[in-house]
């Protein structure tokens, strides 16, 4: 039997107005803007291609190729655009339309498949991005399966056929495009032999085709009938036939209705009507101009001479069928040769056409790649200006810290400096004056004052002590006689041991080196912090014991400074004392970690250290913190 294109026929009707379909698609196409396709313009691509298509399956004549050429220009264009818009729905359908004209070309099976499959590839695409199905793509997926499956088929490719025959029934859509799949698998299965398989696919496709006129059912019918012939059941046979032919109102497979009832009356040995249809289908075979027709006209009439004994008739009407048959085969021979032709003519278009396809690809890409280098070179020439400005910005930074570390140094020394002035001034002069000024008192002769007067007297003796022994505090203090002439060291055991002396807390100085050398300035930094630290344990921690300890390495010195007091409360921790104990330890250009709980506080201090001020006995371990 004839070979039926997987697709629906949507523009079959008789005298159909092609010319008045295309119109309205083309005035589409002419108002699309130039280099910027849209749906309207994919769209009318799809259908003229689809109309040019079709058109040419009903021309009636394969060897022109004038529609499916049009149609192939068209497919060609809607691919292209298709990829510009980035619709994957509209590129399958185009692939689809692709492997259609090929398969109507007659061209390799490998090239066939490869379009069909480029089309389910882009329907995969597109399922994957969205979540609403697309009757478009669900209709060229289905279509797609349906044409490998026919195509594998054609070329005896029995295995992949069914599989393929199979995902289309699956993905059949609309429900009733599953009639198409399932009446190639069933000439799959005859084509193997196994009959039950073939009529079961057979009915199924009846079945789901039942809901819709398609001329694929009148065609399955008469498939059913010449089953039911290959299993010797011409009864079965005629009922089908008979139900085709009656169904089929506007006579799309007339002749095969007439070839299959005159078939099935011959195997019932019914003489008088097989010889009814075979004369019905000579009559329709002259009418119609159609040597295939004619052929099975002769074939049938043959066969009833042959059922009649008559030899004469038998004789000429195989002799007819004969020749007619040669005929046909050389008439084949030169379409196929025709065919052939056009299949290399036909393949040198399309290479010609992918040829030009890619050369606009490589344009595109070499237009991208340029476009690509501009950008990474004004890329490069910013990244290049971004660390020129960054390096000259770090380099700016660095000289600013330098100088406002100058100027910190510069503050210190200055303080350090006007502090030793300010304590000279008070040993020398302040002190000198108050100690004459006692000196002076105490000429006086009290005994001659009155008793009230004597008592005055001996209260100004005793502020004159006091204010004698404030100026020496002070004045030793602001700049300690130890810390300039003996070194940190020793300053600070001097320091803890007038601070023990009260009795309150018991001070401990452990793991000092008396070898260390610091610049005064930095000694005067390390002095005045353990100062202000010791003066805020005495005045507010309610401790019994406290410690200062010292850690050097080659390149740091540790300072810990504990005691086992209340804690410093939340509100204090940014008092005045622990103030100016960050702002010393910042010229030192150090840190400092503070930790207080109800134990006691720890105040852990890190000063850098140059080389030349490397300690004697680095690596020493601090003691235990205070419980």
């Amino acid at each position: 039997m004839e070979f039926s294109l997987g697709q629906t026929q949507s523009h079959t009707g008789k005298g159909f107005d092609y010319e008045s379909a295309l119109a309205p698609l083309r005035q589409t196409i002419a108002r699309r803007i130039h280099g910027k396709p849209d749906s309207n313009t994919l769209d009318a691509y799809y259908q003229i291609a689809d109309i040019f298509n079709i058109r040419s399956r009903t021309s009636g004549d394969s060897h022109d190729t004038t529609w499916i050429d049009s149609s192939q220009q068209y497919v060609l264009r809607l691919i292209d655009d298709s990829r510009q818009l980035d619709r994957p729905d509209y590129e399958a359908a185009g692939y689809t339309l692709w492997g259609q004209n090929l398969i109507y070309t007659h061209a390799d099976e490998k090239a066939i498949v490869e379009k069909f499959l480029n089309a389910l590839t882009l329907c995969d695409t597109w399922l994957r991005i969205h979540h609403t199905p697309n009757d478009q793509i669900l209709e060229r997926q289905s279509i797609a399966y349906a044409n490998i499956g026919y195509t594998y088929f054609a070329n005896k490719e029995y295995d992949n056929a069914l599989r393929y025959c199979d995902s289309a029934i699956r993905h059949a859509w609309p429900a009733y495009a599953a009639g198409l799949p399932l009446v190639y698998e069933a000439r799959t299965y005859m084509a193997q032999n196994k009959l039950s398989q073939a009529e079961s696919a057979l009915h199924q496709a009846l079945f789901v085709m039942s809901v819709q006129p398609m001329t694929m059912r009148w065609e399955a019918m008469d498939y059913l009938a010449g089953l039911h012939l290959q299993k010797g059941d011409p009864d079965s046979a005629i009922i089908i036939a008979r139900q085709a032919l009656a169904l089929d109102r506007r006579g799309y497979h007339i002749n095969y209705h007439y070839y299959w009832l005159g078939k099935a009356y011959i195997a019932l040995h019914a003489r008088d009507s097989a010889l009814k249809y075979a004369g019905l289908e000579m009559a329709l075979g002259e009418q119609r101009g159609s040597s295939p027709d004619r052929l099975r006209a002769y074939e049938l009439l043959y066969k009833v001479d042959s059922l009649n004994n008559n030899t004469t008739g038998e004789l000429t009407h195989y002799r007819q069928w004969v020749n007619l048959d040669d005929s046909l085969n050389q008439a084949q021979e030169r379409k196929d040769i025709a065919e052939i032709q056009h299949k290399y003519d036909y393949q040198a278009f399309q290479e010609k056409a992918e040829r030009e396809q890619f050369e606009q690809q490589e344009r595109l890409h070499r237009q991208t790649r340029y476009s690509l280098f501009i950008f990474l070179g004004l890329l490069a020439v910013t990244a290049v200006i971004l660390a020129y400005y960054n390096r000259k910005m770090h380099r700016k930074n660095l000289e600013l810290a330098r100088k406002n570390q100058e100027i910190l140094d510069a503050h210190f020394k200055g303080q350090h400096f006007e502090r030793k002035r300010v304590a000279t001034e008070l040993h020398d002069n302040l002190s000198s004056l108050l100690a004459a000024t006692k000196l002076s008192i105490q000429v006086l002769d009290p005994s001659a004052l009155p008793p009230g007067e004597q008592k005055l007297f001996q209260s100004v003796l005793d502020m004159m002590d006091t204010a004698c022994n404030e100026v020496r505090y002070i004045a030793h203090n602001m700049m300690p006689v130890n810390l300039e002439r003996q070194g940190l060291p020793a300053a600070l055991e001097s320091l803890l041991a007038k601070l023990n002396q009260t009795g309150i807390i018991n001070f401990e100085l452990t793991n000092i080196d008396p070898r260390l050398a610091l610049d005064k300035v930095t000694a005067f930094n390390i002095y005045s912090i353990c100062l202000e630290c010791c003066n805020n344990i005495l005045r507010h921690s309610r401790a019994t014991r406290a410690a200062i300890i010292f850690k050097a390495t080659e390149k740091e010195l540790h300072l810990l400074i504990s005691d086992n007091g209340k804690g410093i409360p939340d509100t204090k921790k940014d008092g005045m004392g622990i103030r100016n104990v960050n702002e010393r330890i910042e010229s030192l250009r150090g840190n400092l970690e503070v930790q207080t709980s109800a134990e006691g506080t720890s105040f852990w201090f890190t000063i850098p250290l140059s080389p030349a001020e490397a300690l004697a006995n680095a690596g020493r371990s601090p003691v235990p913190p205070l419980k």
